[in-house]
């Protein structure tokens, strides 16, 4: 079961992806939490992990995943899914290993199908933090990478923000109100001196990809 503050981020993060009876794979599920939730939701879902660790105890808990690297993968190779999801996973991924799971994703998705991805925010100060204290991250992610990567795998980018971040309970709320009042203020001033406008400035932003969708004649 996924109880807590995993649960409220995963309420607040998916609110507009509703899963019930709907395909979803997890790509690099880790200890099973989001797994764990989209399945409480209704979903049928399935993961893929490289620690054999995490995927023997995935299946002592009964869910449909699987070892090692998402195209080497039988089992899923006719599948397509109306979720994907990569929760801080592709930014530890080496250039070639990024290549070939975004082309394995554009094409394993359903034809409304998205993928939602979380990743370090490269573009922000804010999110040197994150995307440089762990030495196995081997890619600087932003929007406009998204963005810039689109036309090359065959997708577009239908969403690209600050994660969604839940709040606590009693005293601690007050705190997070603080915090997130500057937060936002600093963010202000720092669009304004760049003059960045909208870009999403927070530790993490969560990208939504979908298919490219054709041309139309006169477009």
């Amino acid at each position: 079961m996924c109880r807590g503050k995993d649960a409220k981020y995963f309420r607040g993060q998916f609110a507009a992806t509703p899963l019930g009876g709907k395909r979803v794979l997890e790509i690099g599920f880790g200890n099973g939490t989001f797994l764990a939730w989209a399945n409480e939701q209704g979903a049928r879902v399935s993961g893929t992990e490289l620690n054999a660790h995490s995927v023997r105890l995935g299946r002592e808990r009964g869910f449909d995943v699987h070892q090692g690297r998402v195209g080497e993968i039988a089992a899923l190779e006719g599948e397509r899914f109306d979720l994907i999801a990569l929760i801080d996973v592709l930014e530890h991924l080496p250039d070639g290993d990024l290549a070939s799971t975004l082309r394995w994703i554009v094409g394993h998705l359903a034809e409304d199908g998205v993928c939602v991805a979380r990743v370090p925010n490269a573009a922000s100060p804010f999110g040197l933090v994150v995307q440089h204290g762990d030495a196995t991250h081997r890619q600087a992610l932003s929007c406009e990478v998204f963005r810039q990567l689109a036309p090359i795998y065959g997708f577009e980018v239908a969403a690209c923000a600050n994660q969604y971040r839940s709040w606590a309970g009693g005293a601690p709320a007050v705190r997070q109100l603080v915090q997130r009042t500057l937060r936002r203020l600093s963010e202000s001033f720092i669009r304004f001196v760049l003059e960045l406008r909208d870009t999403p400035l927070d530790m993490n932003i969560v990208v939504v990809l979908r298919r490219a969708q054709p041309r139309r004649a006169g477009d």
